[in-house]
């Protein structure tokens, strides 16, 4: 079973392939491949998860550049999307965020994250959610989104 941390159902979906290091840029992206099938099953969890064990600021578990901010965008996200943690399928993670976006900035979920200097991941996940196909769109609010 594939774990994700909340943030991680933000970032799966705006993620082009930046990242800390070449093998976590990989690990990433073949995460990702599963993520945007809406049939994938995941289970949410604290803490690290299956992409940060790829990531070189893990240390003893912990992640280094700031454990205390990565727990508080994860609280964030799980309260705004109402998660819990068990299992969902991708499809349900997609919904839940499109319904959160149609009403409220991605800024607000995201704050300081310090990749929003560099990735558009409003317009990403706009266009990813699309991407998905008609049956998806139509079950769906229209976002409004703000960096």
């Amino acid at each position: 079973m594939t774990e994700l941390r909340p943030h991680h159902v933000v970032c799966l979906a705006a993620f082009i392939g930046r990242g800390y290091s070449p093998e976590f840029i990989e690990a990433f992206q073949r995460l990702q491949a599963l993520y945007l099938n809406p049939e994938t099953r995941v289970e949410l969890v604290r803490g690290p998860d299956t992409a940060c064990r790829a990531c070189p600021n893990l240390s003893d578990g912990r992640c280094a550049l700031d454990d205390h901010a990565v727990a508080i965008l994860d609280e964030r996200v799980r309260v705004a999307l109402s998660l819990a943690q068990t299992e969902y399928t991708t499809g349900e993670l997609h919904r839940r965020l499109a319904v959160y976006l149609a009403d409220h900035d991605l800024a607000e979920l995201c704050g300081e994250c310090r990749w929003r200097d560099e990735v558009d991941c409003a317009a990403v996940i706009d266009q990813r959610l699309n991407e998905l196909g008609p049956a998806w769109v139509d079950h769906r609010p229209r976002p409004r989104f703000g960096r």
